[in-house]
């Protein structure tokens, strides 16, 4: 009974006496698994591949699955679907809207979330789970006409119930808003796919810019107009990197949501004046 070696060796042997057969075997690898790598002679076979446990993963794929890994963390921190809350938050805790109860901002921002966050989330799974939509990203521009639509429903919804709870006009219109840049993007989306996150970094970076001109707070906000931007980019970064949406797309979403956000929160006239107040 031969050895490992000495079979290896024959076939090798036998392989080489044939014309024609060198070429066939050429690029082929053998791959053993094997815990004592020191076991197996290499001479047996140039081509042999040895795996141990303590194989590890090529650094380069590795770097890829991280950065792919930080650039989604950005892109679900900043999800569209949370902005709409993060203003909210803004609007409470840094204009003269501070002065309510902690509780009432805390709900007031709770029902934003609900409405304009949690309320789309769930039409977006009964999509996927129907079949309209593939993929929580809607990643194909096709499938985005009835989230959109759906979503800037939501917002009209957001404002009309800060207006029922009497909150400032600036900040009901800001929803209402946004409603209509939320149904310019549904129109646009089948033959573009603009930057859903981009737009809604643009739609904060806008209404950052309105408060501050409009003197809304005892505070300079250029530190967070700042800060707002450079967030923009990273998130408009991250979107790129993952092949999501180009460039283009996303400085088209910043700049059309933040200047139609600015321009709806001037617009104050079209609502009924009201007690700048939230009540329950």
């Amino acid at each position: 009974m031969p050895d490992y070696q000495d079979t290896t060796t024959t076939k090798s042997s036998e392989t080489s006496e044939k014309p024609g057969t060198s070429d066939s075997h050429e690029n082929n690898e053998a791959q053993v698994t094997t815990d004592n790598p020191e076991d197996i002679n290499p001479s047996v076979s140039p081509k042999l591949t040895i795996i141990t446990d303590d194989t590890e993963t090529p650094p380069m794929a590795s770097s890829m699955r991280h950065n792919n890994n930080w650039a989604g963390y950005i892109s679900t921190t900043f999800s569209p679907l949370l902005l709409p809350t993060y203003c909210m938050a803004v609007a409470m805790w840094i204009t003269p809207l501070n002065e309510l109860p902690e509780g009432a901002r805390f709900w007031s921002t709770m029902m934003v979330l609900l409405i304009t966050g949690l309320i789309p989330m769930a039409m977006i799974l009964g999509l996927i789970k129907s079949g309209h939509v593939q993929n929580l990203d809607i990643t194909n521009r096709h499938e985005r006409i009835i989230p959109l639509t759906a979503t800037g429903l939501c917002y009209i919804a957001a404002g009309i119930y800060l207006y029922r709870m009497h909150a400032p006009q600036w900040l009901t219109m800001l929803y209402l808003g946004n409603s209509v840049i939320a149904i310019i993007y549904a129109i646009i989306s089948p033959f573009w796919k603009i930057s859903g996150h981009g737009g809604g970094m643009g739609a904060l970076i806008g209404m950052l810019v309105w408060l501050d001109i409009n003197n809304m707070t005892e505070i300079s906000l250029m530190p967070w107009i700042t800060v707002a931007i450079l967030i923009t980019g990273i998130v408009g970064s991250a979107r790129v990197y993952l092949n999501k949406h180009s460039v283009s797309q996303v400085i088209t979403g910043i700049v059309i949501s933040g200047v139609l956000t600015y321009i709806a929160m001037n617009l104050t006239y079209l609502l009924p004046i009201q007690e700048p107040a939230i009540v329950y």
